[in-house]
């Protein structure tokens, strides 16, 4: 299928399968869009552009006649803002067409979406009118010592939202979804988890990766490895063909020894089932 742009409605087709992905035209948004349209081609889904744009304009305090003629340069200025968003759009729209073409990237019909508004609440708003298979955000986090690993918006929208989110943090490496080899899932053996499992595994159902379950815990015990091994078999059982192992990793000093975990066994992605502030905030709050 030819790509599509320039459309800035969604279309309404029942039951079409979309990808949710918001831009903020940089580079680390090109990156989540090759992956996303990557997603998207494997599945015969549609994707969705999302830029918001905040206008920083607010009537505030000031008295009726003020009110009123700053709300005419209120107009005037949010007509240029809106102007300049879908400019930027489809030069970023064409940018995706021509790498299509000329082979340079996965081809996906896609359409988009320009709004105004504060990111993380109007990603939330369009997930759930379009209620996409998979939200792909490209993130570029602080720096390492301030723990915020990918992003304010990209978490705010993991931990508000209820869709799976496939968040790209700013230099990674692999351009597809088949060069993902290995995969670690934060388990705390709860039955959302096997719920998570399920839905993650359906969405990469596609691609071959082994999985390694990580437990983070104060004090290891049989029980601990017993509850793990049953996981493990539970995999073995339900998606056979897969390398699939486990891992008990000490809160202390737990962002360390995540790191060093992931680079001996050259994890590629983690996936982190989120239940409200729970084992994600303890991952990624920037407070710990």
């Amino acid at each position: 299928t030819d790509p599509v742009f320039g459309k800035s409605e969604v279309s309404d087709k029942p039951q079409k399968n979309r990808i949710l992905i918001p831009i903020d035209f940089s580079d680390y948004s090109l990156q989540a869009c090759r992956l996303g349209f990557d997603f998207a081609a494997t599945h015969q889904a549609e994707v969705v552009l999302l830029h918001t744009f905040l206008s920083p304009f607010s009537t505030g305090s000031l008295s009726l006649t003020e009110t009123i003629s700053y709300e005419l340069k209120e107009s005037e200025e949010h007509k240029l803002l809106f102007a300049k968003a879908n400019r930027e759009m489809a030069n970023f729209c064409e940018k995706l067409q021509r790498l299509m073409t000329d082979g340079d990237f996965p081809s996906a019909p896609f359409i988009y979406r320009v709004c105004e508004g504060v990111p993380e609440d109007t990603i939330i708003l369009m997930a759930k009118e379009l209620n996409p298979s998979l939200i792909v955000m490209g993130s570029r986090g602080k720096t390492r010592k301030e723990i915020d690993l990918i992003g304010s918006v990209t978490a705010e929208v993991v931990d508000s939202g209820n869709f799976p989110v496939f968040a790209v943090p700013e230099g990674f490496t692999h351009t597809c979804m088949n060069e993902i080899k290995n995969i670690a899932f934060f388990t705390n053996f709860d039955q959302q988890d096997l719920i998570s499992l399920d839905t993650f595994m359906r969405l990469f159902e596609n691609y071959s990766f082994g999985i390694m379950f990580l437990h983070l815990t104060e004090k290891s015990d049989a029980w601990t490895e017993i509850k793990l091994a049953g996981i493990r078999d539970y995999c073995q059982s339900h998606y056979s063909g897969r390398e699939i192992d486990y891992k008990i990793i000490g809160e202390e000093n737990f962002l360390d020894n995540v790191e060093k975990l992931f680079h001996e066994s050259a994890i590629d992605v983690m996936v982190v089932p989120n239940r409200k502030r729970n084992i994600f905030a303890r991952l990624f709050n920037p407070s710990i």
